[in-house]
């Protein structure tokens, strides 16, 4: 014990240094671990702020990116549906044309036809006329007239106003 006594004696500076070095560091981590739990308090607080600022940021990149795709959509669809209106006026001018030419085939039809009709009703005024004088006795004109007839039967009818205008017959009175 003696020696213990004799120790601590010769070296108590020493000792009072070390225990005040170990409070201190025991104090000096405490304030570190305080310092620490405010400091990783602050830091979440940040680092909520910064991820609120980045994720602002990227809806607003998001934002930006939608609209322009939108855009770029609607200009397409803008495009295709005058490609498709131009193509599809090209198509209703064809139809149309089309429609023209029909409607211009059929009035040279009905032309050709009402000449036919007009032929035969003069054939048929003709007839009548000539049956009327052949059943009061003047069988003559009768018999011209099948002649007549006959030739233009051979012609095909070409001769119709000719013939017409010999006898006097006016073109209105035929068609009635």
């Amino acid at each position: 014990m003696n020696t213990i006594k004799a120790f601590l004696r010769s070296h108590s500076d020493h000792l009072v240094a070390s225990a005040s070095v170990i409070i201190v560091t025991g104090i000096g981590t405490s304030t570190i671990i305080w310092d620490n739990r405010v400091g990783r308090n602050r830091v979440m607080t940040n680092f909520d702020t910064v991820i609120y600022a980045v994720n602002t940021k990227i809806d607003t990149k998001i934002n930006s990116v939608n609209t322009k795709i939108d855009t770029k959509i609607n200009s397409i669809s803008t495009m295709i549906d005058t490609k498709i209106d131009t193509k599809i006026d090209a198509k209703i001018g064809g139809i149309k044309a089309d429609i023209n030419h029909i409607e211009r085939k059929l009035e040279s039809l009905h032309q050709a036809l009402s000449a036919e009709t007009q032929d035969r009703h003069s054939m048929i005024l003709e007839n009548g006329y000539h049956t009327m004088n052949a059943l009061s006795g003047n069988k003559k004109p009768m018999s011209g007239s099948l002649r007549r007839l006959e030739g233009r039967k051979k012609s095909g009818g070409e001769d119709r106003d000719s013939v017409s205008r010999s006898r006097g017959l006016s073109v209105s009175s035929k068609g009635q």
